[in-house]
């Protein structure tokens, strides 16, 4: 469901991301049309290993700019007649947030953001708790692979096996894939967590 007042000066294109960010839609363009994938917890569809892999692994870790220990999402919420409300996770002084600004140096990482299709507190708060969790996972890796990879798509789930960084099946979404001139393809992918996606009551 959704909850969202659309304006229809806006195009067609903008209103369909305000839809899709409301419930981690991702909308990847394969083979000339646009497709809706849901980001949620889900098991790999392949496993790269040495075989696959052409040439080293670029290795890219977590960025201050992308990480947060604070999330604050804002929405329209019915009980004060749709005025704006914000939902925060952590919540300030918690034990969560304590031990993120521990490992962030102390330093307070907030991302405020603008839910449209959000009118409900718990689902406000359970979306800046999915942020904050995996922007704290956001590792990133490039690699280069045989043309086996074209049969994926954007924002699913592969694993990667390789002895160089000591991964075994570690799992990644992938942001992007291009199909290089000599039959190959590269691949940007970001550190995935199942676990982060299981609704906290």
């Amino acid at each position: 469901e959704t909850h969202a007042v659309l304006q229809t000066d806006e195009t067609l294109f903008d209103n369909l991301q305000t839809l899709a960010l409301g419930c981690r839609g991702f909308l990847p363009y394969t083979q000339g049309t646009y497709g809706l994938i849901i980001d949620k917890s889900a098991d790999s569809v392949f496993d790269f290993t040495s075989h696959h892999l052409i040439g080293g692994i670029a290795i890219k870790g977590e960025s201050k700019e992308d990480k947060f220990n604070r999330v604050n999402v804002k929405f329209a919420n019915p009980k004060t007649n749709y005025e704006p409300d914000t939902a925060t996770w952590p919540d300030p002084a918690s034990d969560e947030e304590a031990a993120f600004l521990k490992d962030d140096n102390g330093t307070l990482l907030v991302k405020n953001i603008e839910l449209e299709t959000i009118t409900k507190a718990y689902a406000a708060r359970d979306m800046a708790r999915v942020i904050c969790l995996r922007s704290r996972s956001a590792l990133r890796c490039s690699i280069r692979s045989t043309s086996e990879a074209l049969k994926l798509a954007v924002a699913d789930v592969v694993t990667v096996t390789h002895a160089t960084p000591g991964w075994s099946k570690k799992p990644f979404q992938i942001e992007e894939i291009t199909l290089n001139y000599d039959g190959t393809c590269s691949l940007s992918l970001l550190e995935y967590d199942p676990t982060i996606y299981t609704y906290d009551p």
